[in-house]
């Protein structure tokens, strides 16, 4: 006893032929939305990081007696007394007085787009933050909260800045 196969199936039909296979799924696309949001996050902490500097600026940061000074004030007395001596260490005491305006370029860089901007300019105060409040707290013996809040502003501006160079865009100036 044979047994009889119903037509069409098992075998290869005419229309099944001319199929083409089906294509290969594309490649996943950059998720553009991710990126946009990485960047936004970026910007944000790179905008509290500059904000959590100049916060810290005028908190106190030296006690001495009943009298407390913000880092202006530090920074004059330590001029007038020759604390620090010439050349690139004084500069870059002196320099403490353009903080301000160096935190301020980086929202308008971010909201100009100008990333490679705010990127530099972050990462150049957080520098000069770091270094300003590393030296009062190992030199003074009795410090206020501004310090350690720079400090916590330049490692805030270097984490923005590590967010914003993981993502790239083609239209970085």
């Amino acid at each position: 006893m044979t047994r009889r196969v119903p037509s069409g199936i098992g075998q290869a039909s005419a229309l099944v032929d001319h199929v083409s296979p089906e294509p290969a799924p594309p490649a996943a696309a950059p998720d553009h939305n991710r990126a946009r949001r990485r960047r936004e996050l970026g910007s944000l902490v790179l905008v509290a990081g500059a904000a959590l500097v100049v916060l810290g600026a005028f908190l106190p940061w030296v006690i001495s007696g009943s009298a407390t000074r913000s880092s202006f004030a530090t920074v004059r007395s330590a001029d007038r007394l020759g604390v620090v001596p010439d050349g690139v260490a004084l500069a870059l005491l002196r320099s403490w007085y353009l903080m301000p305006l160096a935190a301020a370029i980086i929202p308008v860089a971010v909201v100009r787009g100008r990333r490679r901007l705010a990127l530099i300019t972050a990462v150049a105060l957080a520098g000069v933050a770091a270094v300003v409040a590393g030296l009062v707290i190992h030199a003074s013996p009795s410090t206020g909260a501004g310090p350690a809040v720079s400090l916590a502003g330049s490692a805030t501006l270097l984490a923005g800045t590590a967010i914003l160079t993981r993502t790239r865009t083609t239209t970085d100036r």
